[in-house]
């Protein structure tokens, strides 16, 4: 499994348009289009080290009873459009593209969008925030074999925010409404779900450019809690993450998952630095039954706002 870091890219040299205003869906105001003179609208640069494509296999033409389950990194290319809004984009995984739309959603939680009887879904946080937004595509074929015993998943956590050229940010505490994390937690050869969580993350700028943030994950749900955190750290604001582990591990019905390796690529948003997204990918072992070691994967879009 390929755990390396990646870098951060712009999707556009100047962002030349306002943001896309977002009204109703969860009521309140619509947030005022910032003035974006001097910041660019970014991604998250995903290889295929940060996306994972799941193959559940089940008996023949019942996809609830589970048999087994595989899981690699997606290689695919894949692309995010070139709108520079927050709110209205296509997402491409390489094999199909979903149109975006939450330009009507001013929510503080995540807002799920599906299409095609619910076999591509989407989950997109931050809609009621100014500078920045994090989502999660979930892809399902069904019948991915030809013989009705198999699905495929393709997982891709996504970023859009506005990057103000700062070299440094004040210390912070991102944990206000909507700080949420979104990803797969998949163990091979027995499950895959998707799992949402809260998430709270540290931010400290011991000086100059360089700085670390510690991400605390608890609250999720499927029956998955966590204890720890994961620290990811930077020598200035437009290189990779420095991850490591740090303490975290999850406990699900399967198991006790142990990371080995954690990859985290964020970035902060707004002249202030009002707003954290990024994606994570978290490599590890679970002990299943507390028997059987299976190799496993957290891949997690997030967002947090002080």
């Amino acid at each position: 499994m390929n755990t390396s870091l990646h870098t951060l890219k712009p999707a556009a040299l100047l962002c030349l348009a306002l943001l896309t205003a977002c009204g109703g869906g969860g009521g309140g105001g619509a947030p005022t289009p910032p003035n974006v003179s001097g910041s660019s609208l970014y991604e998250t640069s995903l290889e295929n080290g940060q996306r994972v494509n799941v193959t559940v296999y089940h008996a023949a033409g019942n996809e609830a009873a589970v048999g087994t389950v595989a899981f690699g990194g997606d290689l695919s290319s894949f692309s995010y459009g070139s709108s520079l809004s927050l709110s209205s984009y296509s997402i491409d995984n390489g094999t199909r593209t979903y149109a975006v739309d939450t330009s009507a959603f001013f929510s503080p939680n995540l807002v799920a969008l599906s299409a095609n009887a619910g076999n591509q879904r989407v989950w997109v946080g931050g809609t009621a925030w100014t500078y920045a937004r994090y989502g999660y595509f979930v892809d399902k074929t069904p019948n991915s074999d030809g013989m009705n015993t198999a699905y495929s998943l393709r997982n891709l956590p996504y970023t859009r925010y506005q990057r103000y050229y700062s070299a440094s940010a004040p210390n912070a505490t991102y944990n206000q409404a909507g700080s949420k994390a979104i990803g797969t937690y998949v163990i091979g050869g027995t499950q895959s779900v998707t799992v949402i969580c809260n998430i709270s993350a540290a931010f400290t700028s011991p000086g100059g450019s360089q700085s670390s943030t510690d991400f605390t994950i608890s609250g999720c749900d499927n029956g998955i809690t966590t204890t720890g955190y994961l620290r990811a750290a930077k020598t200035s604001p437009s290189v990779m993450s420095l991850s490591s582990i740090g303490t975290f591990s999850a406990t699900g019905s399967n198991g006790v998952f142990t990371p080995t390796a954690a990859a985290i690529v964020y970035g902060l948003g707004g002249p202030n630095s009002e707003e954290l997204v990024g994606t994570a990918v978290i490599d590890g072992n679970t002990l299943v039954g507390g028997v059987t070691t299976r190799q496993a994967r957290f891949v997690l879009a997030f967002g947090a706002k002080k």
